[in-house]
């Protein structure tokens, strides 16, 4: 009943070799109808090898939600069979926020990951309010591996269009057309085939 707090769980296969499990829980669904404030949630989803968990509460009356995110991944194999897609070859990953959703911007505070070799913490917002859309924020990272972003090199041992992993990753240039005012500063690059320390970025990007 709406006066019930809200338990769900689950378990099924996306497409054919993904199996995953879900569960999620609530407070009473007559709060969301009647905007008498915050609804708390929580949402854990698994499948083999990956982990994800959202501690929240929505405000149905100002429309705007609050969640702690942690997720954790052995590979991103199970990412890209949900996406239908090939992701760099990162390897593990994991990461933990706070995410603050309001109707035309989505703030992350506290980020704290890792993709492979990298390592990364800062905070970022993302705005929809405009034209384009928006991000602004500050990176720091104590290690960025570039290696999974980079074709092969001869030292690799493969040759350029061998079907790896690596000639698949993503360019740069194919990054969405948005505005951008974002720091990142770096204590150590890796794959760049030289030592690199203590270096600097500003991502300045608009229409113009």
């Amino acid at each position: 009943g709406w006066d019930r707090p809200l338990r769900l769980a689950a378990r099924g296969r996306l497409q054919s070799h993904l199996v995953y499990e879900l569960a999620i829980e609530g407070g009473p669904m007559r709060r969301l109808q009647d905007d008498a404030g915050s609804w708390p949630f929580k949402v854990q989803v698994g499948t083999d090898g990956a982990r994800l968990r959202a501690d929240g509460a929505l405000d149905a009356r100002h429309g705007t939600a609050r969640v702690q995110v942690n997720a954790r991944a052995d590979d991103l194999a199970p990412i890209e069979r949900l996406i239908g897609s090939s992701l760099p070859d990162f390897g593990d990953a994991s990461a933990s926020c706070t995410v603050t959703v309001a109707a035309d911007a989505v703030q992350i505070d506290g980020l704290h990951g890792r993709l492979g070799k990298s390592e990364f913490a800062g905070h970022l917002t993302f705005g929809f309010g405009g034209a384009r859309p928006r991000i602004s924020g500050t990176l720091s990272a104590a290690a960025l591996d570039l290696r999974p972003f980079l074709p092969p090199s001869p030292a690799d041992g493969r040759a350029i269009g061998d079907g790896s992993r690596a000639d698949q990753a993503l360019p740069l240039r194919d990054l969405v057309a948005v505005d951008a005012e974002v720091d990142l500063k770096v204590e150590q690059w890796l794959g760049l085939g030289v030592d690199v320390r203590d270096a600097s970025v500003a991502w300045r990007s608009d229409e113009r």
